[in-house]
């Protein structure tokens, strides 16, 4: 067993598992969490995260949207195994370059996911002792490129407010097709919507049959009353109570 897919696994434990449901309007869709660093991604898995982008895209036909959070409403809904997967998939067709963030600077697990060195990171970035090029991992696979959260930081909401992050987006949307940033949740700190000002927009991720309806309505009203576009949902770890197979068909 690899070193990066027992990373993932443990990421898996502590922050949910990607079930991946489409954007939107979540539909009934299996997307088990597979090593980010396999050559390829299961076929539906990669399908479904394309239809996600595509969804998007087709919902807001004057935005380009390039620059996405991707967060939760509360700790455990797997929003960055939904992260890592997504990145992934966008870079299967060999013609996207992404960029992935780790600005979850409270619970950071993207360097474990791809067996990457945690420091020189974006709280080097944010604190103005590395460039937006110098803090940019590559990673085994082709086209995606992982920011790691960096040292740890006593006062993560004050750093992402520095104004060294507006001026790397600005450079990172220039040089890659998408830049995706993993964020702590909507309701426990303030982290994420400081981030949705500076985004695209924001998808957000909510664990079927854990997290109340209501939990992610605040979640959205707070994005919402921040500015932030919110485009969308992906429903994560779906329990089928038939075979997946005849949800197909139905």
């Amino acid at each position: 067993m690899s070193k990066i897919y027992e990373a993932l696994k443990k990421a898996e434990k502590e922050r949910g598992v990607v079930g991946g449901d489409g954007a939107l309007q979540p539909s009934p869709v299996e997307s088990p969490v597979r090593p980010v660093a396999d050559k390829l991604a299961p076929p539906a898995v990669a399908e479904e995260y394309q239809k996600m982008c595509s969804a998007i895209n087709l919902r807001n036909p004057d935005l380009k949207v390039k620059a996405i959070l991707i967060t939760s409403s509360v700790r455990g809904e797997g929003s960055s195994s939904v992260c890592a997967q997504f990145a992934r998939a966008l870079t299967q067709g060999g013609q996207e370059n992404v960029l992935l963030v780790d600005a979850n600077l409270r619970n950071p697990v993207l360097h474990d996911i791809f067996g990457l060195e945690r420091k020189g990171g974006l709280v080097e970035l944010l604190a103005g002792t590395a460039s937006g090029t110098e803090v940019i991992k590559q990673t085994d696979s082709r086209g995606l490129f992982v920011v790691t959260s960096g040292q740890p930081a006593e006062e993560p909401s004050r750093l992402l407010s520095s104004p060294h992050l507006k001026e790397a987006l600005t450079t990172w949307n220039r040089d890659y097709s998408y830049v995706l940033l993993d964020s702590c949740p909507v309701l426990n700190y303030v982290d994420a919507v400081i981030l949705s000002r500076l985004m695209d927009g924001v998808v957000l991720v909510v664990q079927a049959g854990k997290t109340r309806w209501e939990v992610v309505r605040r979640a959205q009203s707070t994005l919402s009353d921040s500015k932030a576009t919110v485009l969308g949902v992906v429903l994560n770890r779906r329990q089928y109570v038939i075979p997946k197979r005849i949800y197909r068909r139905l």
